[in-house]
């Protein structure tokens, strides 16, 4: 009789937690101490033109980024505590 092999079944689709998945940008709000994760999304104005916008929401979902657009960076908004992306000063 052959021995069972003692590692599981090779599969073609990775999980979740698989190495190769990017983790999308995220940031602690320092008042609630809620995780916000950062999102992109193009959006069409009422003329026609395409924009593309960010917004942190409080789960990852379609749209997540992995990373800080070039020359933003995150500020924290004093009242509420939402996190708000700004362009960096030069």
């Amino acid at each position: 009789m052959a021995a069972a092999p003692c590692w599981p079944a090779l599969t073609t689709s990775y999980p979740s937690y698989h190495p190769l998945t990017l983790m999308p940008f995220s940031t602690v709000s320092k008042k609630s101490g809620k995780t916000y994760i950062l999102h992109s999304r193009v959006t069409v104005l009422k003329g026609g033109r395409e924009q593309r916008i960010f917004f942190f929401a409080g789960e990852a979902k379609e749209g997540a980024i992995d990373a800080l657009p070039d020359g933003y960076m995150v500020s924290e908004n004093e009242r509420t505590g939402l996190p708000i992306l700004k362009k960096k000063v030069s």
